[in-house]
């Protein structure tokens, strides 16, 4: 039951594609899909972004910039964002999995007494739940009720280091409640982002943002037994930029750009021995490889070349996302935008289209996700919602 409900569990994240084989990465001739632990890290959480094809490195800040960048906060219009958002996840599929996400930051005017608009300081708290599962015990005896679930709870700072440049921190908790035993794993995560934003662009217009956010950064969840990906974080680098204009009469446009690559040791080809199951290595107790690279063996730096398919392979693992976003009076947005996997590594290509209105210090934003190849998707009409609350004013 602990398997098929890790099976489950990287299904409902979207790390793994729906098809026979999912595990075949393990042994030779298997698929290329890197299936990281606690792949709930990677999910969107919340509409604006999920609207612009999954963009957020380089965007304007909200009350979600702390999954995406949280340097960016430092350039935040507000100094006191709090944001709630929910998605139904595979909701054709399963009727009773969820992503909830609370989050937000402050930028304090005064510290100790001292005047201070550099700094700021972010948080956030996400819940997924995998639904009710029911247990049969040996012999058909017997049943159990139980609810999988992953929490991760986010802590970071931020600080402006020049008149365009910002850079943050952030360390994360995260517990994956996944065993019907009730067995908890936990670890301990970091990020670590910058932001630079270059203004007076085509005679003031204009602003282009740059966005770096290496995300989960943590050690492996299991060291008890030979490396695989499935044992490490999923650790991600993600690079953006937006391209944004001020408003022309009543009209601004934003334009941007991602490019995103999982810092996780790509899945070797393994020999398979008579009993069908990868063959261990006796003297070191690895599994034989037969193509590609010891899982972890050389750290962060090696997943940029460990590929079985060498170079090509590595640029097949990047993911691309594009979105555009139009402004009526900064009242109403449109939105859209376009995602893509190659179909060796995952096969997530899939369009998006969103809504969102600001009043006051309200706002509320809605995306929706289409899929873009002819293959079924268990994505396919994923709807998310975000409620945010800006304040520009704090007594503090």
């Amino acid at each position: 039951m602990k398997h098929y409900t890790l099976f489950l569990f990287l299904l409902c994240a979207g790390a793994l594609p729906a098809q026979p084989g999912l595990f075949s990465s393990q042994i030779l001739g298997g698929s290329n899909t890197i299936t990281p632990a606690a792949p709930f890290l990677l999910l969107t959480p919340d509409a604006r972004s999920g609207a612009l094809g999954d963009c957020g490195a380089a965007t304007s800040a909200d009350a979600f910039s702390m999954h995406w960048n949280p340097a960016k906060i430092a350039f935040a219009p507000g100094r006191f964002d709090f944001g709630i958002a929910y998605t139904p996840w595979l909701r054709a599929l399963i009727p009773d999995v969820n992503l909830a996400y609370v989050s937000g930051f402050i930028r304090p005017r005064r510290i100790r007494g001292f005047e201070n608009h550099k700094q700021a300081f972010c948080t956030s708290l996400r819940y997924f739940s995998l639904g009710n599962f029911t247990s049969v015990g040996p012999g058909a005896v017997g049943t159990s009720q139980y609810r999988p679930n992953c929490i991760s709870y986010d802590l970071g700072y931020v600080r402006k280091l020049s008149k365009n440049f910002s850079a943050g921190a952030a360390v994360r908790y995260v517990t994956l409640n996944l065993d019907i035993n009730q067995a908890r794993t936990q670890n301990f995560a970091v990020d670590l982002s910058a932001y630079y934003r270059l203004d007076s662009l085509i005679g003031d217009r204009a602003h282009l943002g740059l966005g770096i956010n290496i995300s989960n950064l943590a050690p492996r969840y299991d060291r008890r037994t030979p490396a695989t990906p499935e044992d490490f974080s999923p650790a991600n680098l993600r690079l953006g930029a937006t391209l944004r204009t001020d408003e022309i009469g009543y009209n601004s446009f934003a334009l941007s750009f991602d490019l995103n690559k999982l810092l996780v040791p790509s899945s070797p080809v393994y020999a398979i021995g008579a009993n069908g199951n990868p063959q261990v290595n006796p003297a070191t107790g690895q599994y034989v490889i037969v193509k590609g690279k010891q899982p972890g063996e050389h750290g962060i730096i090696g997943t940029f070349y460990d590929s079985p398919d060498g170079f090509e392979g590595e640029l097949r693992e990047i993911t691309i996302g594009s979105g555009i976003e139009y402004w009526y009076n900064k009242t109403f947005a449109v939105r859209s935008g376009y995602f893509h996997e190659h179909e060796e590594y995952g096969n997530r290509q899939f369009v998006t289209l969103g809504a969102g209105i600001r009043y006051h210090i309200f706002g509320l934003d809605f995306a929706y996700l289409l899929p873009a190849n002819r293959q079924r998707s268990p994505l396919e009409n994923t709807l998310r919602f975000s409620l945010f609350f800006r304040f520009q004013q704090l007594r503090a």
